[in-house]
């Protein structure tokens, strides 16, 4: 037990009083009842000399002369009580001071920022003025800066009230996008300086509206917004243009893209931001080599990239405006976008979305950049790289003389995988089984990018029958209410044996669990053979009839073997 300090006497205090209740000494503290027998008060005295100085060990050095001007184990608790009673409701109001003015530093990671506020809430706690969850979630939410203003006028703008974690995990994804929109890794090696250059804007821009970041395809800022005061919305902020004075639903801009969607057109007034790609390349006598069996990995790239037309599948058009900037500092402009699915042998493939074709392209690029968003990490190495998904490695790129790092392809297999039409029922499960009409209306008012199912196919589907669906909605009888009511500890044992099950780190197949029917104690214990069980069952049972000074009397199990 953490002994008592300057800061922590509400939970010393608890933790104290449950020591001596768990010793038989808490009588000493509460009061002894009187008595006359000479025998009885001769153990009340050994009792309260045992709690005094029980409680005299359970505090720091410079508390001891606190304890030791008294002589009973009640007025030591008393004098301690007393003695951070007055200074209680200084540090409560020191730490009411110090949520309330909380802000998260410039060079602060938003889980350490979480972690300081969970620390003064705990503080908080510790002093008798325990703060509500969603209280700390919305000091953590005034504290960010205004580049999380979008994210903070979402989350209090929801209906169910906001907990630590549910905003901390929306702010990691925040904080996530801003890593990925602003890191930029160089091209080591022998290459020759790179000309990265990238975020460049092309000109033009809309009307009188401010100006948003730019997304992963290429679009930028916004263009006017319509006003919305007169509905009621003066201080509400669009979710799609981030002016204020109207809701997205209202937003021109959102309607024009809305329209520039449906007719496959580009939105007008909207500004375009060049791609990035290949920031230097030193060239070699093995450059020559076929392009369409190799890949580049291009940490400098924004998108996939490759100049031979042949390899798309699915093609694309794309809007006009977006330009790629290479590191020479040619501009030049992709005619459309596909799918790649490259080979890798018999059994190992992989499958780039969103590729551009450039025409002239010297190298086939595969964006670092663009396939970690889809869940690919690269493992770089003195020699090679390793791509790994869902943590097992789908293919290994070998670093070449010139410094480059090439995935090598099957000739002759490039493009001999097919892409499958998304169905309804796809989205249906990547959704969580999301009903149909919801699907339906998540793409009439473009609430989704990259859904290319019409709305009336969801429509349509809306009929049909999701077997998980049925299983997950069905419902079990509950258990008949147990007449048994047990009086003490070790009373009635229930205990089960859950496995096989897959392997643990510490080498357990299968789990023994104990509930104590009185106290709700859970005991939980992993054996990896189920023959190992019988030992568990005997050693934890004598384990927990020593702790509780009980002897088992019935245990309750489900009859396995």
């Amino acid at each position: 037990m953490e002994k008592l300090g300057d800061s922590n006497y509400q939970t010393w205090s608890t933790q104290m009083k449950m020591s001596l209740m768990t010793k038989g000494l808490w009588t000493a503290v509460s009061g002894f009842p009187d008595t006359e027998d000479a025998t009885v008060r001769t153990q009340q005295q050994q009792q309260d000399s045992k709690a005094w100085a029980f409680i005299g060990l359970g505090v720091e050095k410079h508390h001891l002369g606190v304890v030791s001007n008294t002589t009973t184990a009640k007025e030591a608790w008393e004098a301690l009580k007393s003695l951070f009673a007055a200074s209680s409701g200084a540090r409560k109001m020191a730490l009411l001071q110090e949520i309330s003015s909380i802000s998260k530093q410039p060079d602060e990671s938003i889980s350490r920022y979480s972690a300081r506020v969970r620390a003064v809430g705990d503080q908080l706690e510790a002093v008798g003025s325990k703060m509500p969850e969603e209280q700390l979630a919305l000091f953590l939410l005034k504290g960010l800066p205004s580049q999380y203003a979008k994210v903070v006028t979402m989350l209090k703008g929801r209906a169910e009230e906001p907990t630590i974690v549910s905003v901390q995990a929306q702010l990691l994804l925040q904080e996530a996008e801003f890593s990925l929109g602003s890191g930029s890794a160089g091209i080591g090696g022998n290459l020759a300086p790179a000309l990265f250059s990238g975020g460049r804007r092309s000109g033009g821009g809309g009307g009188g509206g401010s100006s948003g970041s730019s997304n992963n395809h290429g679009v930028g800022g916004s263009g006017s917004s319509s006003g919305g005061g007169a509905n009621g919305w003066d201080n509400r902020e669009c979710y799609f243009c981030g002016a204020k004075g109207h809701i997205k639903r209202n937003c021109r801009d959102w309607q024009r893209a809305m329209e520039a969607r449906r007719s496959g057109q580009q939105q007008p007034g909207r500004q375009i931001d060049r791609h990035v790609a290949l920031s230097a390349v030193a060239l070699s006598a093995r450059s020559g080599t076929d392009r369409s069996n190799t890949w580049v990995l291009d940490s400098a790239a924004t998108f996939h990239v490759t100049g031979e037309r042949s390899l798309l599948v699915e093609e694309k058009q794309l809007p006009d405006g977006i330009s790629i900037a290479w590191g020479d500092g040619r501009i030049t402009k992709p005619t459309c976008s596909g799918t790649v699915a490259i080979c890798l042998g018999e059994r190992s493939s992989l499958s780039l979305s969103d590729v551009l074709f450039v025409p002239g392209a010297s190298h086939n690029l595969l964006s670092v950049s663009a396939a970690a968003q889809r869940g690919a990490c690269f493992n770089f190495g003195p020699d090679s790289c390793t791509i790994q998904v869902d943590g097992a490695t789908v293919a290994t790129a070998t670093r070449e003389d010139n410094g480059l790092f090439k995935l090598q392809v099957e000739p002759g297999l490039v493009a001999a995988a097919t892409s499958v039409a998304e169905a309804p029922e796809l989205w249906h499960r990547r959704f969580g089984h999301l009903g149909y009409d919801s699907l339906a209306r998540l793409q009439r008012e473009g609430m989704v990018s990259g859904m290319e199912v019409p709305a009336v196919d969801f429509e349509v589907s809306s009929s049909r029958v999701c077997e998980p669906c049925i299983m997950g909605k069905h419902h079990r009888q509950p258990f008949q209410p147990s007449a048994s009511v047990s009086v003490r500890p070790m009373q009635l044992l229930h205990m089960d044996v859950c496995g096989p099950l897959p392997e643990a780190l510490c080498g357990s197949n299968y789990v023994v669990t104990f509930l104590d029917d009185y106290s709700k104690l859970s005991v939980v214990k992993g054996v990896a053979r189920k023959s190992d069980v019988a030992t568990v069952v005997q050693q934890t049972i004598t384990l927990l009839e020593n702790v509780s000074d009980q002897r088992l009397q019935c245990v309750r199990t489900d009859n396995g073997t």
